[in-house]
């Protein structure tokens, strides 16, 4: 049998090497064919074949002595018999590279599993929940994303999940998933009390879809991280969202960007928000906001003092839309992040909002995204203001007259940014005292 390794269905989950090296082990396949190579004396190389045989028999799957996880999903296929093992994956839709693959990845005893753009499908799903997670207790991260599993394919990932209490994250970016899907994961929301992060990204959902997970979610207090962005969340979700804020204490990162909630949708959402204690970081960005949309974020910053995190690029944000963030920007003590490229902004538009942060007493902002916005001298004698009294303050995607990127950041010593990567993570300096 022969394996190609240029399969679509592997995608960018594993080098066509391993897959290759993989696909052999499963199918007791040990002549591997490596075309000898040339040198410049027209002697012929024979280094890459004595590595492929050498390799081959001490990389068996079948072999009594590899590990006990191994040996049991080895058994849920005929390993002996090549052919009855390609019927077997196409009994379940999985192509003979990519089990092996997921035999491979669960030898390896890693928290984290990433079987993305596998080609698992719906059928799939069930072998690899029963065979390859299911009895891996540690796996704390899951990735099925691009798979197109669908409604029936999720059902079963959420069965899974629904008793599991050691996956923190996962993610279903890409799979169809609608009606009966989503009413999947919000059952499995409903048991599920570990879960961290949801990536529900790139799934076609519309409002009626996510009402029945924004209902759960309402009472789930465990969920920190929802991804719905590049969904089909129109204005009408803004109700739904609100109600979700208003109640739920536990959501930190929501990302909704790529969607279609407009102004409308954003006046909804904004009463929910402001009673929600929890969310510290809200990305809308590409969502057809204009001024008028701004106008109600602007009032909700105001007031505010939890979110640190706002991305707003790529809407239909203006002059007007810059003075009510601008006012807002006076007064905010939490927001430390603000996104604002791709909008239709001026120079002056730059300058206005340099004025109110100047003017902000409490200010936690530290990086402001305009993108390609003419500098002029004003802007640039307000920013230096600014950074002589915070000195992390820093902009981003200002250009020159002739369009050249300008660095307005302030240059870091090199034991501050060494201090900053101890801290980040988690290690300890060593410090010796002479005597």
């Amino acid at each position: 049998m022969s394996v190609t390794l240029s399969d679509a269905s592997l995608g960018k989950a594993v080098s066509d090497t391993n897959v290759f090296i993989a696909a052999n082990r499963i199918l007791g396949k040990y002549s591997i064919n490596i075309h000898d190579k040339t040198d410049q004396n027209g002697e012929v190389e024979k280094s890459s074949t004595k590595t492929a045989t050498r390799l081959a028999p001490r990389l068996r799957l079948d072999r009594l002595d590899r590990s006990i996880e191994v040996q049991n999903a080895c058994e849920c296929l005929d390993m002996e018999n090549p052919e009855s093992f390609k019927r077997s994956c196409n009994s379940v839709e999985i192509s003979p590279a990519t089990f092996s693959y997921l035999v491979y990845t669960l030898s390896r005893n890693e928290p984290i599993i990433n079987l993305r753009n596998l080609g698992i499908g719906p059928a799939g799903a069930l072998v690899v929940m029963h065979k390859l997670v299911k009895d891996k207790p540690t796996v704390t991260e899951l990735d099925v994303s691009s798979n197109n599993l669908g409604d029936s394919g999720t059902v079963t990932i959420c069965n899974f999940l629904a008793t599991n209490d050691t996956v923190l994250k996962v993610d279903l970016t890409r799979n169809s998933i609608q009606r009966v899907g989503a009413n999947a994961i919000a059952s499995m929301l409903a048991e599920n009390r570990k879960l961290k992060t949801l990536v529900l990204s790139h799934n076609a959902l519309s409002e009626e879809h996510f009402e029945l997970i924004a209902s759960q979610l309402q009472t789930e207090q465990s969920l920190e991280n929802l991804d719905l962005s590049s969904n089909s969340f129109t204005s009408k979700c803004g109700y739904i969202f609100s109600c979700l804020f208003a109640k739920n204490i536990s959501l930190v990162t929501l990302n909704l960007s790529c969607n279609y909630i407009g102004d409308d949708g954003i006046q909804d959402l904004i009463p929910g928000l402001k009673q929600n204690g929890t969310i510290r970081n809200l990305d809308l960005s590409w969502n057809n906001i204009g001024d008028e949309g701004v106008a109600w974020i602007a009032e909700f910053l105001i007031s505010n003092n939890v979110l640190s995190h706002l991305n707003l690029s790529y809407n239909r944000v203006n002059t007007n839309g810059i003075k009510w963030l601008a006012e807002s920007l006076s007064i905010n003590g939490s927001l430390e992040f603000l996104e604002l490229s791709g909008n239709s902004l001026h120079s002056q538009d730059a300058v206005m909002l340099m004025e109110a942060i100047l003017e902000n007493s409490s200010l936690k902002l530290a990086r402001l995204y305009l993108g390609e916005v003419t500098n002029c001298p004003e802007f640039d004698k307000l920013f230096n203001e600014i950074r002589s009294k915070y000195k992390k303050f820093e902009v981003f995607g200002m250009v020159n007259a002739v369009g050249q990127v300008i660095k307005l950041r302030p240059q870091r010593n090199p034991l501050d940014v060494l201090d900053s990567y101890i801290a980040n993570n988690n290690l300890c300096r060593p410090v010796s005292f002479a005597d």
